[in-house]
């Protein structure tokens, strides 16, 4: 087996693997780790073959030890963004708290609250868009014949939307006050 015959190969893997229905296949969403390993592997197949067959075993076990390390240092860089995202969920959620309850501004760490509050804020936008893309998916899938399923999680979708609007606006509000007065 030559270069170019191990390209193609690869290349002809990738695109198979891109086109088929993953989500009929596994009945969900396939998840972003899962398609790198599948791409991974599917890249790496024909030379790990023709590795094989020349005997090269050595070489053949160190190129899968590096890319399995590769592949465990991602996941772990996937479960520390997971982990990180929750705990600035929780700082997000206690500012907010402080700021509805009204008692933000009375003491002499305003600078801090202003970058609390510049966080909720970017947590508030953040998850707007989530939320739109989420509605966006959902309708698509609605119409493709799945409304039936899809019309409650539009209706709750719809009113997360209207519920993040609003805080964005009340965010917004409280953003516009003079600081300075504030210290």
């Amino acid at each position: 087996m030559n270069i170019a015959v191990m390209a193609l190969l690869s290349g002809a893997f990738q695109l198979a693997a891109h086109y088929l229905p993953w989500r009929s296949i596994l009945r969900r969403k396939l998840r972003r780790t899962e398609a790198y390993a599948i791409g991974v592997v599917l890249m790496l197949a024909p030379f790990s073959v023709w590795l094989g067959l020349a005997g090269l075993w050595l070489v053949l076990l160190a190129l899968w030890v590096v890319v399995a390390t590769s592949g465990a240092f991602v996941i772990g860089a996937y479960l520390l963004d997971g982990y990180l995202e929750k705990s600035h969920e929780g700082q997000v959620a206690q500012a907010e708290n402080r700021v509805l309850r009204g008692g933000v501004f009375d003491d002499a760490n305003a600078e801090a609250r202003r970058a609390s509050l510049e966080n909720g804020m970017a947590a508030v936008v953040h998850a707007s868009k989530r939320l739109e893309l989420a509605s966006l998916r959902v309708r698509q899938a609605a119409e493709y014949g799945q409304s039936a399923v899809l019309s409650p999680a539009m209706e709750d979708l719809s009113t997360a939307m209207d519920k993040l609007q609003a805080a964005r606006r009340e965010l917004g509000d409280l953003w516009q006050m003079d600081w300075g007065a504030m210290r």
